[in-house]
C-alpha cells in the first residue's frame, strides 16, 4: 500500500477493488475521487457531466 502512495506503483484494478472493500465504498467512488484531487478546479458535477457525455448517456 505505501508504494501506491508514494507514487512509485500504480493500482491494478483489482487493487482498486480490494482499497474499496476495505473502505466499504463503491470502486468508482475511489476513481471520481482521485480524479477530484487530480484536477483542481474540477467540481463532481462537471465531472459526472463529462462522464455521461463520455459514455452517451443521455437523461
Amino acid at each position: 500500500m505505501s508504494t501506491l502512495e508514494r507514487g512509485m506503483k500504480s493500482p491494478t484494478i483489482d487493487k482498486i477493488e480490494q482499497i474499496s472493500q476495505v473502505l466499504e465504498v463503491h470502486p468508482v467512488s475511489v476513481m471520481v475521487a482521485t480524479y477530484l484531487e487530480a484536477e483542481p478546479g474540477m467540481t463532481i458535477e462537471a465531472l459526472f457531466e463529462r462522464i455521461k457525455s463520455d459514455l452517451d448517456i443521455e437523461e
